[in-house]
């Protein structure tokens, strides 16, 4: 039988006719609190989507097929974790429990790498930079950082040519200063 289709006590959901998604901020080690739905909310969360299914998606949500995609991206402060939960109302009006929560810890990515210059050789390119020191709200690095360099391809004549990785894997590095050689064949 189809769990997605069906209600708790295994009833047919006939027409889904709305969903909600709603978040909670909560500090990044603090122990996941409950979601209870009261009326048509849940306590403790803020609601920060309403998709109903057959109108066209409110910004920011996608719709396919069976699969729904929100972008949350209002109010979010770095270093804090987010829950979220989703209802379903069916066409009756009846909300289903919330979903088992799921959460994200929003962090800040680093500033970009500076002092990028580079060195040309015999069919090599040798790229040097300063690795960055803080993220972008200021706060310091910490733990690994990886790199990923891209190259315009070399028929490209146009500055809007789509850049490709080289090498096509990330970069780890655990330095302050970074060297990268890249040989073409």
């Amino acid at each position: 039988m189809d769990q997605s289709r069906n209600r708790v006590d295994n009833t047919r959901l006939r027409d889904s006719g709305r969903v909600r998604l709603f978040r909670r901020e909560e500090a990044p080690d603090a122990k996941p609190k409950p979601a209870m739905l009261s009326g048509d909310r849940v306590v403790g969360y803020q609601q920060i989507a309403q998709i109903t299914l057959d109108a066209a998606p409110p910004p920011g949500v996608q719709l396919a097929g069976g699969t729904v995609t929100v972008t949350d991206d209002k109010g979010l402060s770095f270093g804090r974790r987010y829950v979220y939960v989703a209802t379903a109302e069916d066409g009756s009006g009846r909300t289903s429990a919330p979903s088992p929560p799921t959460g994200v810890t929003f962090l800040a990515a680093p500033t970009p790498p500076s002092g990028l210059s580079v060195q040309a050789g015999d069919r090599e390119a040798r790229l040097r930079w300063e690795a960055p020191t803080t993220s972008i709200d200021g706060t310091p690095v910490s733990g690994e950082l990886r790199y990923i360099v891209l190259r315009r391809p070399e028929r490209a004549v146009s500055h809007r040519s789509r850049l490709r990785p080289s090498p096509p894997r990330p970069i780890p590095t655990r330095v302050s200063r970074t060297r990268l050689l890249i040989a073409t064949p």
